[in-house]
């Protein structure tokens, strides 16, 4: 399975489309999106309507980039996976840690 990040530019908010799985092998890229698109307080949305798996890293991932903004005065919000998907946030209780927003367009490639 691949993973793909489709940015949706540097307005505010920035937005993060994820597609695939976010695991161990890719998490790196994810990492690396949010470090280049983070701006001091500005909003970040990752839409995560595309993804298909998540593991421990993928979670941990979305922690460090929540704390990160944080740090920043900025706030991370996240859309929805597929309920399967989501369905990991439930019972790690991460979906209580997390600002979630209902999803728009997706940002144009």
């Amino acid at each position: 399975m691949t993973f793909t990040i489709v940015t949706g530019g540097s307005a505010d908010p920035a937005v993060l489309l994820l597609g695939g799985e976010l695991d161990l092998a890719t998490v790196p890229q994810l990492r690396q999106a949010v470090d280049a698109h983070a701006r001091s307080g500005q909003t970040m949305v990752i839409d995560l309507r595309e993804i298909e798996f998540i593991d421990s890293m993928g979670l941990a991932t979305l922690v460090r980039a929540r704390h990160r903004a944080i740090a920043r005065g900025a706030k991370l919000e996240l859309v929805a996976a597929p309920e399967p998907v989501h369905r990991v946030f439930t019972l790690t209780h991460l979906d209580r840690v997390f600002d979630w927003v209902a999803g728009g367009d997706p940002p144009a490639s």
